[in-house]
């Protein structure tokens, strides 16, 4: 199987591009047991970022990786705790294996010893009492981890989803419990900027300087271009300079639309087509644009959906202040407002103090041809 280019799902090892430096930086934090926030926009390749991490630490400690994004009640943000916990004892799904086949477990002896260490994780699983749970789930992290002698990490993605549990609680009882852990590590991820700013830079938010920030930009240039030359060339295929500065320029170097522009063209000329030229890849960057059509419709009825986001989103594309571009048009607290929208919906992002610019490459493609 050639593992080349692909886009979708997090990738690890030689398929990862140009994140050495927050890669060492995330190690080195951890070894200091500093919990760390880690933000970007979506498809920038944070999970990725922090997979590689977990891999890389698992010798040296127990690691634990939670979606939130999949999650949909406490009891399941507790019962993902609990079996990413036990699944460092090469006990996968406890939480499903204790509701379905109690009796069968009881037979084995890596259960036995667990259940000996653990009897009230295991009372509370077969209890309805979801709020201790919660509780006790949150705690177990460093139980577990004093128990046998070795540190833990805990990375939940796209942290910011805890607002759909319970808000703003939520997060007040997950700090409360998170600090005065000594042995546990925290990684928390998240794509909406201005969110993850909220909750950990607000001084009135429950996780204010809880954490060390991590900003994920996109991948630095003469990185991208060695990876591209050297994964056309394993195939026995060469692309031209300028077809390689088309891509990048067209991309800005963002890591997904990179590779799926980089994925087409392997696809439309595998085995026909040795040398890469520059019409092959203006074709395969409006083949590639065509396939994410049905996405930026839907963003763009979202935007049309709500006053004035349009207008001032437009006004972000000439890369100047929409205060300057919309002055005497809308009131300056309206555009306040649809920007602030924009950032939360994860199509805007604030560099510096009155700089915004989209995030998205091929979202600034469709808008230009409105």
């Amino acid at each position: 199987m050639e593992r080349l280019f692909l886009t979708g799902v997090p990738v690890t090892g030689n398929d990862m591009v140009d994140r050495d430096k927050e890669l060492k930086d995330l190690k080195n934090l951890m070894n200091m047991g500093q919990s760390v926030v880690i933000i970007s926009p979506r498809r920038f390749g944070k999970t990725s970022l922090i997979l590689e991490s977990l891999d890389r630490l698992k010798k040296k400690a127990f690691t634990v990786y939670i979606d939130l994004f999949r999650i949909t009640t406490k009891r399941e943000l507790a019962e993902a705790v609990i079996n990413g916990v036990f699944s460092n004892k090469k006990l996968p799904d406890l939480v499903k294996r204790v509701r379905e086949s109690w009796l069968d477990l009881l037979k084995k002896v890596e259960f036995k010893v667990v259940l000996e260490d653990f009897e009230a994780t295991i009372k509370l699983l077969t209890a309805d009492r979801d709020e201790e749970l919660l509780n006790h789930a949150l705690d177990l992290p460093e139980q577990f981890s004093k128990k046998y002698g070795k540190p833990i990490i805990i990375a939940f993605d796209e942290f910011s989803e805890v607002a759909r549990l319970d808000g703003d609680q939520l997060l007040k009882r997950m700090r409360s419990h998170f600090q005065l852990h000594k042995n546990a590590v925290y990684i928390f991820s998240g794509s909406h900027e201005s969110l993850m700013n909220d909750i950990f830079t607000d001084k009135k938010a429950a996780f204010y300087k809880f954490a060390r920030i991590l900003t994920l930009d996109s991948i630095d240039r003469s990185a991208f271009e060695e990876y591209i030359l050297s994964k056309f060339k394993s195939v026995g295929m060469t692309i031209t300079g300028d077809s390689l500065d088309f891509i990048l320029k067209k991309t800005v170097c963002h890591p997904y639309y990179t590779l799926k522009i980089c994925q087409t063209l392997y696809l439309v000329h595998k085995g026909d087509k040795k040398v890469i030229d520059l019409k092959k890849t203006e074709e395969s960057f409006y083949l590639s644009f065509l396939s994410e059509r049905s996405y930026l419709d839907e963003v763009w009825a979202k935007i049309k959906s709500k006053k004035y986001l349009a207008d001032v989103i437009r006004a972000v594309l000439e890369e100047r202040s929409p205060y300057e571009v919309l002055k005497g048009r809308i009131d300056r607290q309206y555009i306040y407002n649809a920007l602030s929208t924009l950032e939360n919906m994860g199509l805007v992002r604030k560099p510096a103090r009155g700089d915004y610019r989209l995030i998205d490459p091929f979202l600034s493609e469709y808008l230009k041809e409105l």
